[in-house]
Order: structure tokens, then sequence, then C-alpha cells
């Protein structure tokens, strides 16, 4: 069952690769037939250091506004960002929390952009707004734990194929960044400890992992004199922090003043510093190199996503780095020369590599997407561009001729034609029948003329049938009240005008929709512009024929007399009389003209609100979204805080694959993206009737912008239509109103100006089930081998690339991280290639030629074991596309990892010799207090600073100072080897090291050693400080180096060196006791307090932070160091005989 997830993307490259993992997701939920909104349970934050996000040159889109925290607000300058970041801060804590921190009286960083490649200018702006980011890590772990949130996931667990079970709450978190740079190398340790507090109880928190991308992946890009220091710090940071079991008393004060507290550091074993499971990421391993940035990127976001859908591949990792990575497993199994660590804990770094064999649908669907997105987009931008000749044409006298030409048609289809009275569909569309009104009109008048008929003649006079005839017209025509005949005449001739303004909407609105794609938005726009012309010109022709009806309906008195003249003079005219039929139906003919000029009158206003308040505002608005839609295409790649992904978009007759499509060096595929020009045309030609096809890209485009429009098969929730109503138009006049309880309203429109808007457009309409694009796109790896295929050929030349692709996908996989094989059995007695691998779900039948095949390729790369592979295979599993392979390896020390420190010691051994050099490579780049930033278990490090103590004592140092700018070339006896073994030469840093500033300048140039190691292919540069970490284990009683002087004045090793006789005394035949021994030794010791006291102790510490010194940083660690060997030398005892 699949678990919630919490992705954190911290700088520059965590960003982008949230980004290639949000839209590898987005692709395959829409593959599986995601319907839904994005999924809560999966929650994604990019911390970074500018205003906005950057990076607009990668190709994946940015994430959601809301899942962006940056740490520097407009117009914020280091200075603000330094206030807020020491602010709260207790006064005792302020100087020694400064000193850790670039000093805002130096730094011109203009932090709006980032940290200007300065980790620790990076850490000053996270401290800053570490608050912020526990926000909003809290909202996000709130809302992927919520109940909705995993009942969103168990459907999609089902819609994948995972199996059942029950939802855990316990999210997995991921934090995405660079050792290199300086936002994400000086911030990922603060933003893990933000998220920790964001849910302090839970147990979670202590098991996050972190994907850092080593310094080589930036190497084709990046300055390595920025890199390389950036990453010596981030390496040395990270290491600390893993070991942590405590922290500086001003740290522990900088975490609460920003609401950040670690309850249980130094109690319980699981609370450290920073992630938990540290994963580096290289740019090669031994098969493949990822040149390109940008491909790393992309293939960790592949293997994120698999990570993210497969349980399998979750559980198997989980399992794999609690054993590896949890004390009593895999760390008490691996040695490790080093000697920095304590035995109970493991090694730093691990790494992961990932390969995939794929149908590369998900590739083609994006292609297919945005080709077919971009061509509508341009359809509708330039399509009146298209055969016109500009040398002889203005742009707009071409607009002019082609909306002219396509008006006639563009009229007819809206249904607003009006060539005469027979044909003018306006009329005829909102006339009511009126055959049955006119038949009770003249069968009434008929019956109630004759209300004066002589019973003896069967008659009347003329002017009786005249009067009456009249009479009765009036009755039947009067408007008020208004007669039962008019009222039926007016709920008929409503009903047709809503039935009227529903059709125009309808009609208006598909057919402009046409219109914009095929002729484009500045013809259609055009067109509707004709139309207002041509609806206000008929609109005079209306009034004109409504006078006329008007005044032929009120001229019926007259009419009718006319039409009795025939029997003028007659007594006496009988029923039956053909001439008072005459009159009757000359009556039926007036009303008849009446209503006509009240549908008249009613039409021409009807059309005057339509023009005015469904017309003209769509003509509006299509003219500005023209515009808008302009503009976001044309946005220059050269502002960085906008995207514009449409550039690299395919366009509609292009023959190539962009580039941004190509399979990343560790993705193997099965259909090559080289063929996906052919495919699409197959597919396009496919989608259309067969007498469609010479222009079916066309009729693609037409249905891809209508929408249901144009279709019949979308699905309700998801369908879609170029012009959407925000407001519907509704009519001035009640009758005309489809709902007579709403009043009258000019419509507004909806018409997008987002490119991403069509590319999703497109997406479903690639994705409607039974399309051509949609079997294609569903096809899997099982049914792209199906054996039951009629092409034989087509089958074997298929199973021989999944074959061969297969087995690239394996070597592919192993670990992104280029590892010095000679030092690794130095240090853990490893050799390169052992590996674990966790392998996605494999959709074959056993028994099958292509499970055969599969088995082969892992029995061949002795990667078959047994029962456990065969639970790989699940012929039951649909729809799998990919098959996915990671590989793990245990955690390491750094100085085997040559992805880590080589351009690290390049860079170092470039500038070492130059002091101006060697202070630009130290300058900002370490991020905390010198304790925490010392790559050494605290015990280990405290173990260094007591030996400095006792090496001092016990005379072993020796100082050469050759060249004034290297400084001193300090070393420490090696009795074993009756040498000296060397310090980092210059040490790391900044200035020439002064005496009294020997401790931190050493205990700081640990880092830079273990650099060395790797440069030197041996453990020799870290001789000196074990031989430091030899003579402070005072705690081994009588064994101790110290205690077997003031004891028994004797030294272990083969050539010892005798100590100086005024320091420790002496020892042999005639000279000193153990207790003149250790007299000399506690005065030394107190000599030594003393200099630390006055020299380091008692400087104020409200004093400038820019001239404390790396040992000030370390007082009180030197302080107990002093401490503990005094206790050690005072209860030195001689050794009982036992005898």
């Amino acid at each position: 069952m699949l678990r919630p997830v919490l992705l954190v993307g911290v700088g520059g490259s965590g960003g982008k690769t949230l980004r290639a993992v949000r839209q590898a997701l987005d692709l395959r939920l829409q593959q599986a037939g995601w319907k839904e909104e994005w999924p809560a349970a999966w929650q994604f934050l990019h911390v970074d250091s500018p205003v906005t996000q950057d990076g607009v040159e990668f190709p994946a889109p940015f994430l959601p506004t809301e899942d962006y925290v940056n740490l520097v607000a407009t117009g914020t300058s280091y200075t603000v960002a330094y206030g807020a970041a020491i602010k709260n801060v207790k006064d005792k804590f302020l100087t020694e929390t400064e000193a850790s921190l670039p000093s805002k009286f130096e730094v011109t960083v203009p932090v709006e952009l980032g940290a200007g490649k300065y980790r620790g200018v990076g850490r000053t702006l996270i401290v800053a707004k570490m608050a912020d980011v526990k926000l909003a890590a809290s909202t996000a772990i709130g809302r992927l734990t919520s109940d909705g949130a995993l009942s969103q996931l168990a459907a999609i667990n089902s819609l994948l194929g995972n199996k059942a079970g029950q939802t855990s709450k316990d999210p997995i978190v991921i934090v995405v960044s660079s050792i290199a740079g300086g936002s994400g190398a000086g911030q990922y340790v603060e933003v893990t400890e933000a998220i920790k507090n964001a849910a302090p109880t839970a147990q979670w928190v202590h098991s996050i992992f972190s994907l850092l991308y080593a310094p080589d992946v930036f190497k084709s890009v990046g300055d390595p004199d920025l890199i390389a220091p950036n990453s010596l710090g981030a390496m040395a940071e990270a290491m600390s922090g893993m070991w942590s079991t405590d922290l500086e008393d001003s740290t522990k004060d900088l975490y609460q003043a920003k609401g950040i507290n670690i309850p249980g550091i130094g109690e319980d074993p699981k609370i450290h510093i920073g992630p938990r499971f540290n994963f580096v990421i290289g740019r090669e391993n031994n098969t493949i190199d990822f040149k390109d940035q940008p491909d790393v990127y992309k293939a960790v976001a592949a293997s994120l996503s698999t990570w993210i859908t497969d349980d399998r591949v979750q559980d198997k990792l989980m399992a794999y780095n609690v054993a590896n990575f949890s004390a009593g497993v895999g760390a008490m199994v691996l040695p490790d020369a080093t000697g920095i660590k304590d035995e109970d804990q493991a090694p730093p770094f691990a790494s992961m590599g990932f390969g995939r064999v794929s149908l590369g649908r998900d590739k083609f669907l994006q292609y297919a997407g945005e080709r077919i997105a971009r061509s509508s987009i341009d359809q509708m931008l330039y399509a009146h561009s298209v055969g016109a000749d500009h040398d002889k044409f203005h742009i707009d006298e071409i607009i002019d001729a082609k909306a002219k030409q396509n008006f006639p048609d563009f009229l007819s289809d809206i249904h607003l034609s009006h060539n005469s009275d027979e044909t003018n569909e306006i009329l005829i569309a909102v006339r009511p029948a009126r055959e049955a009104i006119l038949g009770r009109f003249y069968s009434e008048i008929f019956s109630e003329a004759q209300e004066g008929v002589s019973a003896r003649t069967g008659g009347q006079s003329v002017n009786a049938w005249g009067e009456a005839i009249t009479a009765k017209y009036q009755v039947k025509s009067a408007q008020n009240p208004k007669s039962s005949l008019i009222r039926e005449e007016e709920i008929a001739r409503s009903a047709k005008m809503k039935e009227f303004v529903a059709t125009q909407k309808q009609n208006i609105l598909a057919e402009t929709s046409r219109a914009i794609s095929q002729l484009g938005i500045k013809v259609a726009v055009e067109m509707l512009k004709m139309l207002e012309e041509d609806l206000t010109t008929h609109r005079g022709e209306l009034s004109k024929k409504r006078n006329q009806y008007q005044g032929w309906a009120n001229s019926h008195a007259g009419s009718i007399a006319t039409a009795l003249q025939a029997v003028q003079g007659q007594e006496s005219v009988r029923v039956d009389n053909p001439a008072v039929s005459s009159a009757i139906e000359i009556a039926r003919n007036c009303f008849y003209y009446l209503l006509e000029a009240e549908l008249l009158a009613t039409t021409e206003s009807l059309l005057e609100d339509m023009v005015a308040n469904f017309i003209r505002p769509l003509r509006e608005h299509l003219f500005s979204s023209e515009s808008a839609l302009l503009k976001v295409i044309e946005v220059s790649s050269s502002d960085s805080s906008k995207q514009n992904l449409y550039e690299t978009w395919p366009k509609m007759d292009q023959d190539t694959v962009p580039l941004k499509f190509k399979a990343a060096p560790n993705e193997f595929l099965l259909i090559e993206t080289s063929t996906y020009p052919e495919e699409f045309d197959t597919l396009i030609a496919q989608s259309v009737a067969f007498k469609s096809r010479d222009y079916a890209f066309r009729v693609v485009i037409d249905e891809v912008l209508m929408g249901k429009l144009a279709l019949d098969d979308l699905e309700p929730e998801s369908a879609w239509q170029l012009i959407d109503t925000a407001k519907e138009w509704i009519p001035l006049d009640r009758a005309a109103r489809i709902d007579e309880s709403q009043s009258n309203q000019p419509a507004r429109f909806e018409f997008s100006a987002y490119p991403q808007d069509y590319l999703t457009r497109a997406m479903a309409w690639m994705q409607r089930k039974g399309s051509q694009f949609y079997r294609y796109l569903h096809e899997d790896i099982a049914g792209f081998l199906d054996e039951k295929m009629e092409d034989r050929a087509l089958l074997i030349e298929r199973q021989q690339i999944f074959k061969r692709q297969f087995k690239d996908s394996l070597l592919a996989s192993e670990p992104l991280v280029k590892l010095n094989s000679a030092l690794l059995m130095q240090v853990h007695n490893r050799q390169l290639g052992q590996v674990d691998s966790v392998m996605s779900t494999v959709p074959f039948d056993k028994g099958s030629q292509a499970y055969a095949i599969t088995e082969g390729v892992l029995n061949d790369q002795k990667m078959w074991n047994g029962a456990a592979s065969e639970g790989l295979f699940n012929s039951a599993a649909k729809g799998i596309q990919n098959i996915d392979v990671f590989s793990v390896q245990s955690p390491f020390q750094p100085v085997v990892m040559n992805s880590i420190v080589q351009p690290i010691s390049e860079a170092w051994l470039k500038h070492r010799a130059d002091l101006e050099t060697r202070r630009d490579f130290m300058k900002w780049r370490r991020a905390r207090p010198l304790f925490e930033a010392v790559p050494a278990s605290p015990a280990k490090k405290r173990a260094m600073l007591r030996g400095w103590y006792v090496a001092r004592i016990l005379g072993q140092l020796d100082n050469e100072s050759n060249e004034q700018d290297l400084g001193p070339h300090l070393k420490i006896w090696n009795p074993r080897e009756s040498s000296y073994d060397s310090f980092p030469y210059p040490l790391m840093h900044g200035d020439v090291v002064e005496a009294d500033n020997y401790p931190g300048a050493i205990l700081q140039s640990l880092s830079i050693a273990l650099v060395m190691c790797n440069s030197e292919g041996s453990l020799a540069p870290l001789d000196a400080y074990k031989r430091l970490m030899y003579l402070g284990d005072i705690k081994s009683g009588q064994n101790s180096e110290l205690l077997r002087w003031i004891i028994d004045g004797k030294l272990s090793g083969g050539t010892p060196k005798t100590p100086n006789e005024e320091r420790a005394g002496s020892a042999g035949t005639g000279k000193e006791s153990l207790d003149e021994r250790r007299e000399k030794v506690l005065a030394h010791i107190e000599e030594l307090s003393n200099e630390l006291r006055d020299e380091v102790e008692n400087l104020d510490h409200k004093r400038d932070s820019r001239n404390t010194t790396v040992t000030w940083e370390i007082k009180h660690e030197l302080r107990s160091a002093l401490s503990e060997i005094l206790e050690a030398a005072t209860k030195a005892v001689a050794k009982k005989s036992g005898i």
C-alpha cells in the first residue's frame, strides 16, 4: 500500500527536480485515467532564496505558487535578513551566533536573487525564515495525512495496480538538494530541522531521506572555485550533523529563538541534525555519464516518480535503509578505517542508481500533447497570415479580405441570414406559428359579428356589418387589457424568443470558435464586428417593415369598409354574402399585420440587446484575450521570473523531436523518440473520418479547440470549450429570458490566455476512451511483446530490442557515484559492485517468451535470486509500461567517493598556496559553529582536542614555517614510523594561522585532510588526527599515553619522543618519580589553562564577531578538554602488580 509523500526541494537544483517529478507524476496519473485534482497525499515544497522560482530554462512547469517558499521578500537586503536571523538570540550567545554567520557589514550579495554561491549566506537566509518553513511544512503534513488525502491515496493505489492494505499516515519525506551551491547547500539541514519540528512527536521525522547532488554534477556549468568550497562545507556539516549527540548552546538558543526545539538530543540515539538517510547523486557511474546537468534532474525525477507510485519499491527501499544506516546492523558489519566516527555509527553517505526500460509512452504523450497544443495556439494566432501576400498587402487588408470572404458563410452557419423576407432566419426563428390563432380570430369574428342579424331576413345592413366586424377586431386586438389572442401570441413568441436566445448563444460561440480554429482570432474578431454592423443595419430594415405593418393594421376600419362596398345600397346583407367573408378575411389580415409589427418591434429590440450585450462583449473579450495570449507566448526567456514553456513545444510542421524528449542516459526506450513524428502523423490520420484524412490535423485542431462544441464523447467532468461563459447574457426583454425571475445582464466570457490550458485540453482529447491515441498510449509492455501478434518478424524484432534495452538498464542502474576502488578497500574492505537492487513489477507470465528473456538477462548479470526474483513477476499487473531498477549502495565515508571529493581536492590544490585565493576559498563557506562543522563524531573531536593538549604536554608537536603565505607546517610525532605526521599544509584557514589559533585551525582542517586522502590515494593525511585521538584517549586508564608517562615514565611505540622535562618531567634511572612527573604535568596544565583563559576566554563576548578566532569558537570544548586531562592526571596511580 502506498504511503503519503512529502517531497522537499531546496535550492535551484532541488526545485528543478521537484518540477520534473510533478510533471512525471502528472503524466502517470493522466495515463492511468485519474480525473480528480492533484493528490493531497503528495505534497511538494520548494524552499529557495530568490523572491520567485527561477530556472525558466528547465523544461518543466514551475510548481504552483503555494508550493514555493521564498526566503527573501522583494526589496530585502542581506542586512535585513541578518537582523531577522539573530532576532531574539540571547545576549550571551550573540557573538557566538554571529561568528558562524557572514557579517552584515561585509556581505554585498543581492539576496533577492539568491545566496550568491555562498552557503554561509544561504544559511543566514534560512535561519531568518525557519518559522515560515516550519509553517509550510506543517500545512503540507496536515494535508497529506488528512482522511481525505488518505482515501484519495487508496484510490490511486488501486488505480496504479499496487497491493491493497491499510493506509499508513506516516509519510515518506525526501529532501532534494545540492551540496555545491549557496542556497541548497547552506539550507537543506535547517529545512530538515524545520520539517522535524512541524511534527515534533512523530517517529517518522527521524527517518528523513536526502538526495544530494554531488559537485561533479555541476562541473560543466558551474565555477569549480565556487562549487568546491561549498561542497566541502556541506559535506563536513552533514557528517557532523549525522553523528551529533549534542549541539552548541548558541545553536540551541538560535533554534529556540526561531521556534525550533530539538528535545532528546544527546540522550536519544536516533536524534541527530539533518536527514537520516543521505544519498549522494553524482553525474556518472561505470556505465553512464550525465554530461548534461538537466538530464541528472530528469533521471532522479524518474526514480522518485517510481518511488512515490510503487509500493514494492517503497517497502524495499525503507527496509534497506533501516538495515544499512542503523547501528548494530549495517554500521556494525562495515569496517571503517578513518577513525572519525564512533563504532556504533554508520558512515554518512550512501548512493543510489536507477535504470529504466520503457515504452516511453509518457514521453510520447507529452510530445503529442505539446505539438497539438502549440499547433492549436499557432493556428488561432497566425492562421490569418497563411497564404497571404505580405509584400503586397498590409496585415489589416489581409484580415479584412478574409473576413469579408468568409462572412456570408459565418452568417449562414449561425443562422442569422436575412437575404429576403422568405429566408430571414432571424424572423423565422422568433415567429411563432399563427395558423391556429388566425383561424380562431376569423371564426370568432364571423360568429360574433352576426349578433345583429335579423331573424326574419337572415341579414343586416352594410353599416351594421362594418361596425360589428370593426368593433370585434378592436376587442380581439386590444393591448390594454390584452386580449386572449394577443396574450396567446405573446406567450408563443416568448417561447420562440427564449429558444432563439439559447440557440444563438450556442451557435455564435460554436461558430466563432470554429472560425478562430480555422481562420484565426483576428479574422473571427473582424467577422464579429461585421456581424454587429450587419445586425444594426438589419434593425433599420426591421423598423421600416414594422412601421409598414403597423400602418396596415391601423387602417383596418377603412379596409373592412372597402371590402363591403360591393354590397353598398342593399338593405340587408345576408351572412353568406361573399362580401362579408371578404371583410372578415381583411380583418384577419390586419390582425396578422398587427402581430407581425409587434414581432418586428420585439426582434429589433432583441437584436439591439444581443449586439450590445452578447456579440460586442464577445468581440472585445476575444480581442483582449488575443493580446494576452500573445504576451504570454512572447515572454522573453531572459526574464528569469517568468516561464515560457510554449517556446519549447514542437511546432505543427516540425519533423524533428526537441532534445528535451531525449531519454536520459539511464532510460532505455523500446521505441526511440526519433520515431515520434511518424507515429504522431499516423495516429492523427487514424483519428478522423477517412474522407477527412487529407486535412486530418485541421480537423483535430477544431476538435481540440472547440471541445464539447465539436465532440459528443467527452465525459462531463472533463469537458471543455474554447470560449466559456462566465456570466450569461440575460436579455432586457423579460419575455426572452429563459428564467424570467432573473434580471437582465450583459454576457462576460472566458478565453484562456495560458498555453498550459491548451496542453491540458490536448491531453484530454488524446485520452478519450476508444480513440486511436488512447489505445496507443495505454499499450503496456506485456502487450508490446504479445506472442499472439500476427507479424512474427515484428515480434522477434521487439524481443531483441527489449533484451538489449533491459540489459543496458540493469547496467546503468549502478549507483550514481564514482568510487575510488583502492580507498574503498582501505577504508571499508569492500570491492566495487557490491550493491543491492530493487526492481519494480515485471508483468510477464511464467513460461512466456518475455519471462524467459527477462530471466536470462538477470542471470547473465548475476542478478537472478531464485524465489525472490520470481516474486518480481506478476502477469495480472496491467498497464505497466516501465520496468524500473534501483541499485542502492551501503553508506560509505566520502573519502572513497570521487564524485564528492575530487572536485574539492582539485580546487584546493589549485588555491592553497596563494593566500588571497585561499581566503576566497574559505569565504562564507562554513555555515555553522566550528565544532558542528568538523566532520567527526563529537567524541572523536573532543579526543582530538584532548590529544592536542597531551601532545603539547608531552612535546609531540613540531612546526616548520618556511613560506610566509602558507603559515605554520604543524606536525605530530609518530613513534611507530619514527617520524612526524603532518597536519594539512597549509592549514585550511583564510589567513596565516597564529599560535593561539592552532587548535581551532587544526580541527577545521580535518575536512581538507579527508579530501586529501582521496587525492593521495591513501589514509595517510588522517594519520596526524589519528595520533591526536590516540593521545586524547585519557579515559582508557593506565593504557593512555599521558597516564603511562606519568605513572611509568614510558611512552608507547617503536621510537618514542622524549617529553620536555619542564613540562612533563623525566624518566629513567635516577630521574623523577610518578608524583614529581605528575606535579610538572599539572603545573603545565595550569599554564595551558591560564593561556586559554587569558588569550581566549577572557575576550569580551560582545565584541565584533568579525574579530573572533576559530579557537575562540571552541573555547568551551577546549576548557572541557583541559579539565578532563587535569582530572585524569590528578587521579593517576601506579599499577598494582597483582602479586
